[in-house]
């Protein structure tokens, strides 16, 4: 405890600044680094450490300690809150936290930037120098690095996504009765803005605006996003008006990932429907807003929880998951929902090579890929398929270039056609047959003159 506090006091936190249970996380991983490897380089939100010149400690020693603190942390939970404890008035969440999990991150860390971290250490800390061949035959074959293959993407089906859009998430009942996985099928159905499947997880209903140029969409960021007008971050605004977190932020099956898209300089970006597809998606919202969310959100008020402003949730509750009717929606849900559909489609309409598989592009991500490649065939450049898809590199983009197999086989009947049919243009190199190098040949011995051959 008396190191938490010199980190504390070093730091001058106070009650404001580890509110969160993420940045409460974020104080225990410096923690352990500055045990870990001494505090003479380590910095925290840019404050300099050094000052507290704590020396490295052993691993196991850190772990000990981090089992004590956990320890003594469970004991105090239970007890009732004192303002006149300098720790708590530093910190009131600071027995909520896992100091051996965020030493774990801390560890990992150390493991995966060993030689970042010998970097920051200074010149006390010499590195070995690697030797580099001056040839690359110098090599030895084995180390040699293989060469990087490029392979088309694995699309969904192409032939097969209207029907799966409308047909996969109709549910048998009993009695021979019918109902729909309605946020399972909207889920997918929000795949045609070529987004991931995780971002629509972070999607509020307000991100959705009906105008006079038609039906928009927008991406945006779940934390550092700032509506206009209100000067709060979305971060700050769900704690202050829902209790909750960010679900880059949350924990266990709530937790849902950001892979960093490309936004502008408001953190956000608007969508780009799959051309043909904007009218069925509108009519997919509007629906599954007044008919699935409006409902579920009423008998969860009526159990006594609170609103919140997540587009997708359960539309009823699962009580041995611990989830309540109207909860935001999770990755976990929407994954085995998809891949009930993919089966279901697949015995419905009696297709030998249909199942969840990444192979088969028959998962959430193929439906990315398979966006991305309609794009392309319907004549978008890789710079506007890296804005579409929100890619931050260009590399990301070209993979949708390379032509899938049957593609090339289709062109090359294609082009076999045309030479059938004559369909060529006049500079067209035309190979000759048999017979006419023959004659050829033969007029140029005849005539004196030799041709070169082979």
């Amino acid at each position: 405890m008396g190191l938490i506090w010199d980190l504390l006091t070093e730091l001058k936190i106070s009650a404001s600044h580890l509110w969160f249970p993420y940045e409460l996380k974020q104080f225990f991983v410096t923690l352990g680094r500055c045990l870990l490897l001494g505090s003479r380089n380590e910095t925290y939100e840019g404050c300099d450490l050094g000052g507290l010149n704590w020396q490295p400690k052993s691993a196991e020693v850190v772990r000990e300690l981090g089992r004590a603190f956990d320890r003594f942390a469970a004991h105090m939970r239970d007890r009732t809150f004192d303002a006149s404890d300098p720790f708590l008035a530093r910190c009131p969440i600071l027995f909520g936290g896992a100091f051996r999990l965020a030493l774990k991150d801390a560890e990992k860390a150390m493991r995966v930037s060993n030689v970042a971290h010998h970097n920051e250490r200074g010149s006390n800390y010499p590195q070995v120098a690697q030797p580099t061949p001056i040839f690359e035959k110098l090599t030895p074959r084995s180390e040699k690095k293989a060469p990087y293959i490029v392979t088309p993407t694995k699309s969904f089906p192409r032939t097969e996504t209207k029907g799966f859009l409308e047909e996969a998430y109709e549910v048998s009942g009993g009695s021979d009765k019918r109902r729909r996985d309605a946020t399972g099928e909207f889920a997918t159905r929000l795949l045609l803005s070529s987004g991931r499947s995780s971002e629509q997880l972070h999607m509020w209903v307000n991100d959705f605006e009906f105008s006079k140029g038609g039906f928009r969409a927008f991406l945006r960021n779940p934390a550092t996003y700032v509506a206009p007008g209100d000067g709060r971050t979305r971060r700050d605004l769900l704690w202050q008006q829902y209790q909750m977190l960010p679900r880059t932020m949350e924990c266990g099956k709530f937790h849902a990932g950001f892979k960093s898209p490309s936004l502008n300089g408001q953190d956000w970006t608007e969508i780009e429907w799959l051309p043909g597809t904007e009218e069925f998606v509108r009519d997919s919202y509007v629906n599954y807003v007044l008919n699935v969310r409006g409902p579920a959100m009423s008998k969860r008020r009526e159990l006594g929880y609170t609103d919140h402003p997540f587009l997708l949730v359960f539309e009823r509750s699962i009580p041995h998951l611990g989830v309540v009717v109207g909860d935001p929606y999770t990755a976990g849900a929407f994954a085995a929902s998809f891949r009930r559909a993919v089966r279901r489609y697949g015995v419905r309409r009696q297709l030998q090579f249909f199942e969840p598989a990444k192979y088969l592009g028959t998962t959430p991500h193929g439906m990315r890929h398979y966006c991305g490649k309609t794009w392309r065939r319907l004549g978008a450049e890789p710079d506007e398929i890296k804005r579409i898809l929100h890619h931050r590199s260009i590399l990301s983009s070209l993979v949708y270039s390379i032509p899938e197999p049957e593609d090339v086989h289709d062109l090359a009947e294609r082009a076999a056609s045309r030479i059938r049919n004559g369909d060529l243009n006049d500079n067209f190199m035309r190979f000759d047959t048999k017979e006419q190098s023959l004659h050829a040949f033969a007029e140029a011995l005849l005539s004196g003159r030799r041709r070169s051959w082979g």
